[in-house]
């Protein structure tokens, strides 16, 4: 069966399992997919894809790009200093002080310590 790229966009990695997952469990994965799906059953600890694509969706609203947005919402960091952890690797974040102050408020609804 030949497949085709119809969109290519960043998303949460908890997003990416539940369509890895499923095409898997259909029988229809070819070997990247498994393997794919191997790596997010090892990695993946919030396994909340709604929750994701929620906090993705309000981050890039609120003019935080899509990549680092799915980072975000990928590693969901439990406090400021992780935050500014994931933040401090995008280029076009010159501030990851004033970045913190503006999208943990967000990130602290769906990802918290507790």
């Amino acid at each position: 069966m030949e497949r085709k790229v119809v969109e290519a966009r960043p998303i949460p990695h908890q997003v990416a399992k539940k369509y890895v997952g499923e095409r898997v469990r259909e029988g229809d994965a070819i070997s990247i997919q498994e393997s794919t799906w191997e790596y997010f059953k090892r990695v993946v600890s919030w396994d909340d894809p709604e929750g994701a694509l929620k906090l993705y969706e309000e981050l890039v609203s609120e003019g935080l790009s899509p990549e680092a947005a799915a980072n975000v919402a990928s590693l969901c960091p439990k406090d400021e200093g992780e935050l500014r952890a994931v933040l401090a690797v995008d280029r076009n974040i010159t501030s990851t002080y004033e970045a913190v102050n503006k999208y943990y408020p967000i990130v602290s609804k769906y990802c918290s310590a507790d």
